[in-house]
C-alpha cells in the first residue's frame, strides 16, 4: 500500500497533507448480501472450504500418526522418524513464494491437490516394495520423495484461510478465517482414527500402506469439492469493482525484482505479523512432537499418548468457532497476546510436572493432558490472530508476495521445529526444549503487546463499528474495524 493518507474535502479539493492512500466511497443506496439467489453464498463457500481444510489436515494428521512408525519399520531410530515429515514442511517453504502466485486461481489449487494425491500413491509404492535389507535405503528415499510431494499440498491448504478472506464481505473476515480453520475439528477425529484402524490392513503384505490409501482418496475428495467452488468474490458497487480493477491492473505490471518487492514489505508491522504466526506454529509442533516421545519413554501407554495428542488438537480447533468474532470485537492484539501467552504458559506447567512425569506418576498425565489442550487453544488465538494482523499490513497489490513470505516463514520454522525436536531430547532434554519455547513465545507477546501500545498511545483509542475495516500501513495504529470520519455525507475507507 501507498504510504500516504490523502485527506479529501467536501468540494473535491486536491489532496493535502500526504498519510496513507484512501479510497472516497458514497455510501451505498441498497445492503448488499453474501447471501445473493442463484448463486453459493459466502457463508456456504466458507463451509465448502472448511471441509477440504478437514480433507488436508486430516491426511496431515494421518501422517503425523503413521509416518514416524513406517520409518522405524524400516529399520531408522527414533533420530530419523520425523524426518519425512520435517521435509515436508521445508518443501512447503521452498514452495510456498511460487504457490503464493498460482494459488490466487482455481488451476493453481488444483495443482496442489494433485500433487498430495500423487505423493500419497508414491509413498503407497514405498511402503509396499518388496526387497532385502540393503534396499530399505531407497525405500526411505522414496517414502521422504512423497512426503515433499505431499508438502505442496500443505501450502494450498494453508492458503484456503486468505482464500476465504476474499469470499466474504469486510465485516465477517476474521469469522471466515476461523470457520475455514475450525474443519480442522474433523481432522483431528477423522485423520488419528483413520490411522488407527488401517495401520494394521496389509497390502502386499505391508503395513501402513492402507494408510496412505485413504490419504489419497481424502486429496480427491479434496479436489472434488474445491472444483465445485463458486470463487467469485462478494458482490459490490461499481466503484469498488473499479478500483479492484485497477488494483488488478497494478499486479500485473509489476516488474520489479522480487528482491526489491521483498524488501518494500520489510516494515515493522507486517515483519512482526509474520514473526508472531511463525511462532505460534513452531513452537506449537516442537512442543507436541516431543509429548509423544517422551510419555512412551516414561512408559505410558500409546493409547494415552494419543488420548493427549487428541486433546491438545480438540484445543487447536474447537475455539475457532468464536476466536474470529473476538478478534473482530477486540481487535489483533488481544489474541495474539493471549495466544502466545497461553503458549508459555502451557510450556511452564510441563516443565514444573516434568520430574513427576518422566517418573509416570498418573497425576503429571493429568497436568499434561491439560497443558497440551491449553497449548492448542494457544496457537489458535495466536495463529488467527496473527493472520487477521498479517492481512492489514499489505495492500492489495503486495497481497499475493506477503502471503508467500508469510506461509515460507511458518513452513520453514515448522520444518526446523519438527527435525530437531527428537535431536534435541536426546542431546539437551525435555526441559530445555519446554524453556526454549516458552521464552520464545514470551518474547514475541510481548513485542507485539508494546507495538500495539505504541499505536494507540500515538493514534488513541478508536471506536469500534462492525462493517467498516482500515488498514494499517507502517506507522499508522488502525485497528481492524475502526470508526473512520465522514465528511460531507462521504464515508473514507481505506481498502486491502
Amino acid at each position: 500500500m501507498a504510504s500516504s493518507l490523502t485527506h479529501a474535502n467536501a468540494n473535491g479539493a486536491s489532496p493535502t497533507t500526504p498519510v496513507a492512500a484512501v479510497q472516497i466511497v458514497e455510501p451505498p443506496t441498497t445492503a448488499t448480501s453474501i447471501t445473493q439467489p442463484g448463486r453459493c453464498g459466502g457463508l456456504g463457500r466458507v463451509v465448502v472450504l472448511s471441509f477440504c481444510y478437514a480433507c488436508g489436515m486430516s491426511s496431515l494428521f494421518a501422517m503425523l500418526a503413521t509416518t514416524s512408525i513406517a520409518v522405524v519399520h524400516l529399520g531408522y531410530g527414533r533420530g530419523m522418524a520425523l524426518v519425512p515429515m520435517g521435509l515436508l514442511k521445508f518443501t512447503s517453504c521452498l514452495t510456498a513464494l511460487t504457490c503464493s502466485r498460482f494459488c490466487q486461481h482455481r488451476s493453481g489449487f488444483l495443482g496442489a491437490i494433485c500433487a498430495g494425491f500423487i505423493g500419497a500413491i508414491v509413498c503407497v509404492i514405498s511402503l509396499t516394495f518388496h526387497g532385502d535389507d540393503s534396499v530399505a535405503g531407497l525405500r526411505f528415499v522414496v517414502l521422504c520423495c512423497g512426503h515433499m510431494l505431499m508438502g505442496v499440498c500443505d501450502v494450498g491448504t494453508q492458503f484456503l484461510r486468505f482464500l476465504a478472506f476474499r469470499l466474504v464481505e469486510k465485516h465477517r473476515q476474521p469469522q471466515a478465517i476461523s470457520l475455514t480453520i475450525a474443519g480442522g475439528i474433523m481432522a483431528c477425529i477423522f485423520g488419528p482414527e483413520m490411522a488407527k484402524h488401517t495401520v494394521d490392513v496389509l497390502i502386499a503384505g505391508q503395513p501402513f500402506a492402507a494408510t496412505f490409501v485413504g490419504m489419497a482418496c481424502l486429496y480427491l475428495c479434496y479436489g472434488v469439492a474445491f472444483a465445485c467452488l463458486n470463487l467469485e468474490p462478494p458482490r459490490t458497487d461499481q466503484k469498488d469493482l473499479a478500483v479492484a480493477s485497477e488494483q488488478k491492473a497494478a499486479m500485473c505490471v509489476d516488474e520489479r525484482p522480487l528482491l526489491v518487492r521483498v524488501r518494500s514489505l520489510m516494515r515493522v508491522d507486517l515483519v512482526l505479523a509474520v514473526i508472531a504466526a511463525a511462532t505460534s506454529f513452531s513452537t506449537m509442533l516442537s512442543i507436541m512432537n516431543a509429548t509423544p516421545l517422551v510419555l512412551v519413554g516414561a512408559g505410558f501407554s500409546l493409547q494415552q499418548s494419543s488420548t493427549v495428542i487428541q486433546a491438545h488438537i480438540l484445543g487447536m480447533f474447537v475455539p475457532t468457532f468464536f476466536s474470529g468474532g473476538i478478534v473482530r470485537h477486540s481487535g489483533w492484539a488481544p489474541a495474539v497476546v493471549v495466544g502466545l501467552g497461553s503458549i508459555a504458559l502451557s510450556a511452564a506447567m510441563l516443565i514444573a510436572t516434568a520430574s513427576d512425569l518422566l517418573a509416570g506418576v498418573d497425576g503429571a498425565y493429568t497436568v499434561c493432558l491439560l497443558a497440551l489442550a491449553l497449548l492448542g487453544v494457544g496457537w489458535c488465538f495466536g495463529y488467527v490472530g496473527a493472520t487477521v494482523w498479517l492481512t492489514q499490513t499489505y495492500s492489495s497489490e503486495e497481497s499475493s508476495l506477503a502471503q508467500g513470505l508469510n506461509d515460507c516463514a511458518i513452513h520453514f520454522s515448522s520444518g526446523v521445529a519438527i527435525i530437531s525436536t527428537g535431536f534435541f531430547v536426546d542431546f539437551f532434554g525435555w526441559k530445555v526444549l519446554l524453556a526454549t519455547n516458552g521464552i520464545v513465545a514470551l518474547i514475541v507477546a510481548l513485542l507485539s503487546a508494546l507495538l500495539a501500545a505504541r499505536r494507540r498511545k500515538v493514534h488513541g483509542q478508536v471506536p469500534i463499528k462492525l462493517g467498516t475495516t482500515t488498514n494499517e500501513p507502517d506507522g499508522l495504529g488502525l485497528e481492524a474495524g475502526s470508526e473512520l470520519p465522514k465528511q460531507a455525507g462521504k464515508v473514507i475507507e481505506i481498502e486491502f
